[in-house]
């Protein structure tokens, strides 16, 4: 069965068709074409741009579709499922859509793109209604902003084709109490969690690689970080500004991370102390005289 490249004459999606046969469906928009046409990029539709397509049932003017990518989504509805065929969710795809509460996107979407240029507000920015999300298995990369200011956003369910979360991908997400995080994810960007401050515990999986500066900057109710990964990665102040942050399980070398945090300033101060006691100092102050009693003459406090 010779395969050869071909653009869908409905929607301009590039396909690849048996040249031998008369016929065939568009996997994107599922509209039949005649594949001698659909290899010589014949449009055949007059009354709308030949790459886009709305489509599907009595929603037809909800969905703009472009070779695969959800460019725009124009209803009302509360609860959205993202039609089969879709491999992309485009940056500003939602944007604003303050009546979705929920959202599910079809297997074989890939990628939740942010905007071009200057505006990089994401896919589903300022959707402050929104509670719930299930990605698909496909999905590989959380694009930057995607689910920036969901202020309503409590769950998100990801699966574990996952292997990137962009910059201030879920930034803002007050109400986001858990996250789920995919065992296939390696990156977590630059405040992809800033003030989150719903979250007060969080268990980051093994496969993570890489955490980036401020990944999880002000989340201010967090009092319990697990890092269970080998990472080779993690800036320095990936969790500035967790005043409660109490309780940290890492990798070893990566305290820096957690500077300018309760655990932060606890170690700094353990390992200050343990300086100056190994120099014969006071350990409190650093002063080198005591009393027979062990007091440190400077300070009076009673050294260990």
């Amino acid at each position: 069965m010779p395969l050869v490249a071909a653009k869908c004459t409905s929607c301009g999606a590039a396909l690849q068709v048996n040249s031998e046969a008369d016929a065939a469906v568009c996997q994107f928009c599922n509209t039949p074409f005649i594949v001698e046409k659909a290899i010589n990029h014949y449009n055949v539709t007059n009354n709308i741009s030949a790459a886009v397509v709305n489509v599907y049932g009595g929603m037809k003017q909800d969905f703009e579709i472009r070779g695969g990518v959800l460019e725009k989504y124009n209803g009302s509805a509360t609860n959205v499922v993202v039609p089969d065929g879709v491999v992309a969710i485009g940056g500003g795809a939602f944007q604003n859509c303050k009546s979705l509460r929920s959202v599910v996107l079809p297997e074989g979407v890939t990628e939740i793109m942010s905007r071009d240029g200057r505006d990089s507000r994401g896919a589903f920015y300022d959707c402050t209604n929104l509670t719930r999300v299930m990605l698909p298995n496909s999905l590989r990369k959380i694009g930057i902003s995607a689910f920036h200011m969901c202020t309503g956003l409590t769950e998100i369910i990801m699966q574990d084709g996952v292997t990137q979360i962009g910059s201030e991908a879920f930034a803002y997400c007050t109400s986001l109490k858990n996250i789920d995080f995919s065992n296939g994810v390696q990156r977590i960007w630059a405040e992809a969690f800033k003030s989150c401050t719903g979250l007060t515990n969080i268990t980051i999986p093994g496969s993570v690689l890489e955490i980036d500066s401020w990944a999880f900057r002000d989340c201010t109710e967090l009092t319990t970080v697990t890092i269970l990964s080998s990472a080779t990665k993690v800036d320095a102040y990936a969790f500035r500004g967790c005043a409660r942050l109490i309780n940290v399980t890492y990798p070893p070398g990566f305290m820096s991370a957690f500077m300018d945090t309760p655990y932060g300033k606890r170690m700094e101060q353990a390992k200050l102390q343990a300086e100056r006691k190994q120099k014969g100092l006071c350990v409190y102050c650093g002063g080198g005289e005591r009393t027979m009693f062990g007091k440190c003459k400077h300070c009076g406090k009673k050294n260990p």
